[in-house]
């Protein structure tokens, strides 16, 4: 890791999640994940095995309404 602007931690936690579940089913508990996920849909799609770029690419528009929103409270510009 020499860039960590470019390192998109949440969709890397995706990725571990999802490889983890894929290769250790039997032993990695995916519900335990759901603390640190917060979010059903993303546990449901990581569950059902669906490719972690595309579970992040999901989280687009919802991303962008969080942004605009929290413009106005940000000190640092």
């Amino acid at each position: 890791m020499t860039d960590r602007a470019k390192l998109d931690t949440p969709e890397m936690g995706v990725e571990i999640l999802s490889a983890l579940h894929r290769l250790y089913p039997a032993e990695f508990q995916l519900e335990k994940a759901k603390t640190i996920l917060l979010n059903a849909d993303t546990l449901a799609a990581i569950r059902a095995g669906k490719d972690p770029s595309e579970i992040a690419a999901g989280w687009g528009a919802g991303l962008a309404a969080f942004k605009e929103m929290r413009a106005g409270e940000l000190l640092y510009r």
